[in-house]
């Protein structure tokens, strides 16, 4: 079922490159929450928990840029 939806929205958004998702499961079925044409958040802590963020990366990737230092930053 995740699979059928998945495929069904990618087609709709017609390949958007970056597009993520979020869905829950529900008693009644599955759940699409969340549609994010971005890097999606679910590693919050990748903001200040690593060197260089999800969303510099994403930046450098597009520009062509090489990517950052993703190592873990402690605190």
């Amino acid at each position: 079922m995740a699979a059928t939806i998945a495929v069904t929205v990618a087609e709709e958004l017609r390949g958007h490159r970056g597009a993520r998702g979020r869905a829950l499961r529900d008693a009644d079925g599955l759940l699409v929450n969340e549609l994010a044409m971005r890097p999606h958040n679910s590693g919050h802590w990748s903001i200040e928990g690593s060197v260089t963020s999800q969303f510099e990366q994403h930046l450098r990737a597009v520009l062509d840029w090489p990517l950052g230092d993703s190592a873990t930053v402690a605190r």
